[in-house]
């Protein structure tokens, strides 16, 4: 299932993501990602400005369900290229946007239609279950 996000108990610093988090986990999270990733600072920019469909991944590093969503969500970019944008959020760098759409598991994935939440979906999904998620025509 998704993973429980608990800011609270993470900015404590009992943080068991703390203990799973390597080295090869951040690199495969920040830098062999093609997707983009947008911060609470970047956010009303990159998203809530953007002239197409904005798709966002709320993730975090030690969240595998969100490593495992991310070819997936590579292909939607690829195959939505020019008419959708595909960006990703780390919810545990990024914890104002998150507690502002409500993101309490990971991955969330929200899609903003001028700058509005048009749906969401937490957990896997499928390369069909995130076009669902679009606007049509």
């Amino acid at each position: 299932g998704p993973c429980a996000l608990f800011l609270e108990e993470a900015l404590a610093g009992e943080n068991p993501a703390k203990i799973v988090r390597s080295s090869t986990v951040a690199t495969f999270f920040s830098m062999k990602n093609s997707i983009p990733l947008v911060t609470d600072q970047t956010f009303a920019e990159e998203v809530l400005s953007s002239a197409v469909p904005v798709i966002v991944d709320f993730g975090a590093e030690w969240c595998g369900p969100c490593r495992a969503l991310e070819p997936v969500l590579d292909k939607l970019a690829k195959a939505q290229e020019g008419k959708v944008r595909v960006v990703r959020i780390d919810a545990d760098e990024s914890p104002e946007t998150t507690a502002r759409y409500g993101v309490r598991s990971l991955p969330t994935i929200v899609t903003f239609v001028a700058g509005e939440v048009f749906k969401r979906h937490t957990g896997l999904t499928s390369l069909e279950g995130l076009t669902n998620l679009l606007p049509t025509g």
